[in-house]
């Protein structure tokens, strides 16, 4: 890999053992931070298979749909010039958005799960598993695309190939409050959350703050 993943540079993007493993991290890590409002999320019980989403809350983000025919990320950037919303009726999708789509994922793009606002999509593509590659079905792009926002896939899909520092940099900046950064390294590594680890971040969210103890 090499690069930030987009629908220009699908060669980034990792194989689908790969992603799975990153996303498993950054929910484990989202979880350990305890946010309310988790920007990653992984749901495991869904019925298909597994949803990793993303939700910036402003909306903006993707969900990752892991199924039994391989895997399908739908994405959405409302400043994106390719939005549905920017097209002349308002109700059109940029043209070839599904066409790569392999017969066994089409209906995942009905789902609500994947697709909560049915036209609020700007970015998909797919990694069948009997092809063993990643495609994108749209074959024109704006002419800016590679200006932001393009499509929203590049600093979208970037979450899919962050480390534990990138991770930590990003939510300290995001949640406002230290996350350490060892406890973090340590579930990247292995995908899994040891107690002692999880204890590290949890203290820094239960202790008195040093104002508290003045008091």
């Amino acid at each position: 890999m090499s690069g930030t993943p987009s629908t220009k540079n699908l060669r980034a993007m990792p194989d689908p053992e790969t992603l799975w493993k990153r996303c498993v991290s950054l929910a484990l890590a989202e979880m350990a931070v305890g946010s309310e409002h988790p920007h990653y999320r992984l749901d495991a019980s869904w019925q298909k298979g597994a949803l990793f989403t993303r939700d910036n809350g402003a909306g903006d983000g993707y969900a990752m749909a892991f199924v039994k025919g391989g895997v399908l990320i739908r994405g959405f950037d409302h400043t994106s010039p390719m939005s549905p919303y920017q097209s002349d009726d308002g109700n059109t999708l940029w043209p070839g958005m599904y066409d790569a789509l392999p017969k066994s994922m089409r209906e995942l793009v009905d789902d609500p799960r994947v697709a909560p606002d049915p036209i609020g999509v700007t970015f998909c593509i797919a990694h069948g598993y009997a092809l063993a590659k990643w495609l994108v079905g749209v074959k024109k792009f704006p002419a800016d695309y590679d200006e932001m926002p393009g499509d929203g896939s590049r600093w979208l899909l970037g979450s899919v190939v962050l480390g534990a520092r990138e991770y930590v940099d990003w939510a300290v900046d995001y949640y406002g409050r230290p996350v350490p950064y060892e406890p973090i390294a340590t579930l990247f590594a292995h995908g899994v959350l040891q107690d002692a680890a999880l204890a590290k971040i949890c203290l820094l969210y239960t202790s008195p703050s040093p104002r508290d103890r003045t008091r």
